[in-house]
């Protein structure tokens, strides 16, 4: 027979498990975003490209850069993380993100490169956009947002359909969130090349950004469970 001691500690074991496996989720899901300069991808570059007048920052050059891009983006990472997280009702899958940081590449996600040449005022808005991506692309419930974006938006280009409800959730991140408008503005005003940002843009704005996300989550949580069979 148990004494009443060993039985209080292990009721209190049993009652406290479920809450810390719950916070040991949320904190394995919400990842850290290392910026590095990117010394080798850079070398890499040099011999498979033609040279490129004025684009040949020095290693020393990209490890400031780096250094500077990081202390943009530390103040603002957890919190965006945190929105997005919830915005879309997914994951992350990994729990360590790195950003290369070089100077012959525009920023994309995967891997996650970022322009040497960006400015200070884009930064925090781009990080979030390009990590969006991964969070959608790659997450933890295995859900194929490629075939949720179809029905959602069908009709529009490829590159209008996975903008839409990454700018939805910059939006609702950026806006209700962090009450930072001023982080979103580079983001929100891209330049008049790029017609697929400005049409998926308009969608966000037509549509409301609270209703795609509600209608995203709806949609992936269905397809979730069928995933999960």
């Amino acid at each position: 027979m148990r004494s009443p001691l060993i039985a209080t500690v292990m009721l209190m074991g049993t009652l406290l498990l479920p809450s810390i496996a719950q916070s040991a989720e949320a904190e394995r899901t919400i990842p850290e975003v290392r910026i590095l300069p990117g010394f080798f991808l850079q070398e890499m570059a040099y011999n498979l490209t033609p040279y490129v007048p004025g684009r040949d920052a020095t290693p020393q050059q990209l490890a400031e850069r780096a250094e500077q891009i990081a202390q943009l983006w530390a103040p603002h990472e957890k919190a965006i993380l945190q929105g997005m997280v919830k915005a879309v009702g997914l994951d992350f899958r990994h729990n360590l993100i790195d950003a290369h940081v070089l100077d012959l590449f525009p920023t994309f996600s995967r891997p996650l490169v970022l322009s040497y040449y960006k400015k200070d005022s884009e930064i925090v808005g781009v990080m979030a956009h390009e990590v969006g991506h991964i969070l959608l692309v790659d997450n933890l419930q295995q859900v194929d947002v490629g075939v949720i974006f179809e029905e959602m938006f069908p009709g529009q280009p490829l590159l209008v359909r996975n903008h839409v409800v990454v700018f939805a959730m910059l939006k609702r991140v950026f806006l209700d969130d962090l009450k930072r408008p001023d982080l979103l503005e580079p983001e929100r005003n891209p330049p008049p090349k790029d017609k697929d940002y400005k049409e998926a843009w308009r969608l966000v704005d037509e549509q409301g950004h609270e209703s795609i996300l509600e209608s995203f989550r709806a949609r992936s949580r269905k397809l979730a469970a069928v995933t999960q069979q």
